[in-house]
């Protein structure tokens, strides 16, 4: 599973050239977590602080699980 959210001063890796890269081309659909209920308290247990987010978008290839 892949998750991102970054920012920084200027792009060292776009996001498509990210999932291309971790994926070899072949991007599987993108999934969504929702932040709610219990998901968002262990989110703020394994972060240490609340995270605002209200939705989680990740990518997972189904080969390596």
């Amino acid at each position: 599973m892949i998750a991102f959210s970054v920012s920084a001063r200027g792009v060292y890796q776009t996001d498509q050239d990210f999932l291309n890269e971790a994926f070899n081309n072949e991007i599987p659909k993108s999934k969504v977590i929702w932040n709610k209920g219990d998901i968002h308290k262990n989110i703020t247990d394994i972060l240490g602080r609340n995270y605002a987010g209200l939705r989680i978008r990740y990518w997972q290839d189904s080969s390596q699980m």
